[in-house]
């Protein structure tokens, strides 16, 4: 089986490159797929499907997002709901090859998720997912942090320990704008926040 997934793994990645449509969530998996982050690309293909369920290229790299993850199953529905969406030629008979590969190994190779060791990687998979997506939105929330510490030893502050400090003759004013800021900053970072925990939530 590992010879059939390798082998479909391969078309799929042969393929040539797609054109993104105007979706925030699509733009940003194709990035982190095309770098090789499946686990984080995961969650915002997730979310441009859910979103927008008639646009072919979400549900395409899902699938191939899932084949390389090794969770065949959800794979083969993905390439199926890709077809479904008439895409272009040369996806449709991409597709239909994996598929037709899928399906002729999933009544003697698929594993059975009644199968204790097969549910304990599946749970290990969706943790590495989930964890994925909150780490992904720890990044982001450190560089929000970052350059608001930038912004603000640039206009009134010193370095003091990787804190800002701020220099003798800062005003009122200067403290003041400083908080406002890193108010702001973390009230985004907030955001960001809930919308990974909402994700990881999301996925079962």
């Amino acid at each position: 089986m590992k010879r059939l997934t390798g082998a479909a793994l391969c078309l799929a990645m042969a393929l040539p490159a797609l054109a993104a449509p105007p979706v925030d969530n699509l733009t940003k998996g194709i990035q982190l797929y095309k770098a090789g982050q499946y686990y984080k690309a995961l969650g915002y293909f997730q979310d441009s499907v859910k979103k927008k369920p008639k646009v072919w290229q979400g549900h395409y790299y899902l699938a191939n997002t899932y084949l390389s993850l090794g969770d065949r199953d959800q794979a083969y529905e993905q390439y199926r709901l890709c077809q479904a969406c008439r895409p272009t030629p040369d996806i449709e008979a991409a597709c239909e090859q994996i598929v037709s590969k899928l399906a002729a190994a999933s009544t003697t190779s698929m594993p059975s998720y009644n199968d204790p060791d097969a549910n304990r990687s599946r749970n290990q998979y969706l943790i590495q997912q989930k964890q994925a997506i909150l780490d992904d939105a720890g990044r982001q929330a450190q560089l929000n942090r970052d350059r608001t510490m930038n912004a603000i030893l640039n206009e009134t502050a010193i370095g003091n320990g990787g804190r800002a400090s701020f220099a003798p003759d800062a005003t009122a004013e200067d403290h003041e704008r400083a908080m406002k800021i890193q108010r702001e900053t973390e009230k985004k970072n907030e955001a960001i926040y809930e919308a990974a925990r909402r994700r990881a939530r999301e996925i079962k």
